[in-house]
Order: C-alpha cells, then structure tokens, then sequence
C-alpha cells in the first residue's frame, strides 16, 4: 500500500471517530497529520472560556449558610479544575478568593491572616476557619471542648480528680456561679 492510501485511510478513521462539533474543525484539510495537529491545537489547549467561567465560578463562590468544610471543599474543586486547564492559581490569589466569600463573622479572622507576611497554606486556613466556625457556633459547649483540646495536661488533672474535662468543667462553671469561686480554688490555702 502507497503512502497515500494509507493516509486516506487513516484520515478515513479520525474523521469516523469524530463528533459533528470537531467535524467543523478539519472541514478542508487533506492530510491525517493536518488533522491530527488541528484537534491536537484545538481540544488539547486549555480553553480560554473554560479558564474565564472557572474564574468567575469562584469569584461568584459564597459562604451563605454552607459550613466551612462545604464551602471550602466547592473552592478546592474549583481550584483543582483550574489547575487540570493549565491555570493554577497562587496560594495568595486562591485564599483572596476565599476570604472575599466568608460570611461577616470571618472579618476578624481574615484581618489577622492577611497581615501575616508569608501566604497561609490551604490546610492552615482550613484549620483556622473550621476552628473559628466552632468557636462561633455554640460558646459554652466549645469553652469545654477548646480547654480539652488546648490544655491536656489541665484536662488530665480534671479528670483524674473525678469525671471528663467537659464535665469537671460544668461542675467547676456552676460552682464558679454559686459560691463566687471555682472547685479547683477550694481547700487552698
């Protein structure tokens, strides 16, 4: 077989293979290697379009009544499909992005983190907001939490002395209301 059959018969195949919306691509070409390289040019680049309405998907993108993981989790996809269409963004742009679509409660927060000289990596932010929506969300349930978690040793002295840090910490917070002193400060000297 000829070089020139052999590449009808290939072009033969790449076009049976196509959609009727790349048809309209290679419509006068005459080579398999013209068309080849035309989709290759076409469906292989990253697409302008898709790059703008990604951009603009996460710059509409809001917290509203979504938790911080949700919310969060929408930005990364996002973030993620940006980089697949060849336009990563930098760790400032992306975190930009998200402190624009926090809700009110986050301003404090946001302030802080945007003084910071170095930009804050995705896990440190999530940390960050997810502590500060559990902060935010129930203030006592969270003082019993946040001392367990930010003070072990105290909370391993409280529940040696008889019951969880939670309910130490229940106990010591009606004492604390009822005699104008807390538990831990009785029979000292």
């Amino acid at each position: 077989m000829c070089l020139v059959q052999q590449d009808q018969m290939l072009m033969s195949h790449l076009i049976s293979s196509l959609s009727e919306d790349v048809l309209s691509l290679i419509v006068g070409l005459s080579s398999s290697h013209a068309i080849w390289t035309t989709l290759e040019a076409a469906l292989a680049s990253p697409s302008n379009t898709l790059i703008l309405q990604l951009l603009v998907t996460l710059q509409q993108l809001h917290q509203e009544d979504k938790s911080i993981s949700v919310y969060l989790h929408k930005a990364k996809l996002i973030s993620e499909e940006l980089v697949a269409a060849g336009c990563p963004l930098s760790t400032t742009d992306f975190n930009i992005y998200i402190f624009k679509g926090l809700q009110p409660e986050f301003k404090e927060l946001v302030t802080t983190v945007a003084a910071q000289t170095d930009p804050i990596s995705f896990s440190e932010l999530n940390s960050l907001l997810l502590c500060h929506e559990f902060l935010h969300r129930d203030s006592f349930s969270s003082l019993a939490v946040i001392s367990h978690v930010f003070e072990p040793s105290r909370s391993a002295h409280l529940t040696q002395r008889g019951g969880s840090s939670s309910t130490q910490f229940r106990r010591n917070s009606s004492n604390h209301g009822r005699n104008g002193q807390s538990s831990g400060g009785r029979g000292r000297g």
